[in-house]
């Protein structure tokens, strides 16, 4: 089940047995469907692992995207996923986007390209949030 057009296209060509498209609107900055047709697509599907990928991330506010529709159809994901990794370069440690999806506490999984500083390793740690670099 994915959110982007252009990663189904080349989930497609690893010749997996189904891949889902969610409806709804697209979001033109990262090529991504969100909105109350998003919602109601996977109303009724179970989600044993969800990755997300935010637009920024901090201490003070969370995981935090650019869009409301897309913020929204993230939170719901986070409820309804049994795990929650995140995937998230290190360009958008400390930036800071208008709406929260997520806090530390929604989360299972961090994954990013470069070490973090001290105090975010820790607050990763305090929250038992394991923190991979890749």
């Amino acid at each position: 089940l994915t959110t982007g057009p252009n990663v189904a296209l080349e989930l497609v060509k690893k010749n997996l047995p189904i891949i889902n498209l969610v409806g709804g609107m697209i979001n033109r900055d990262n090529i991504s469907i969100s909105g109350n047709q998003a919602i109601s697509f996977i109303e009724n599907i179970n989600i044993d692992t969800a990755f997300l990928v935010p637009s920024g991330f901090s201490l003070e506010n969370g995981f935090t995207s650019g869009n409301y529709s897309e913020c929204e159809f993230k939170k719901y994901i986070c409820e309804k996923a049994k795990k929650t990794v995140i995937l998230a370069d290190s360009s958008k440690l400390d930036k800071n986007l208008p709406y929260t999806f997520a806090g530390f506490s929604d989360i299972d999984v961090i994954i990013t390209d470069e070490e973090v500083s001290s105090e975010f390793a820790k607050a990763a740690k305090a929250a038992k949030i394991k923190l991979v670099i890749a």
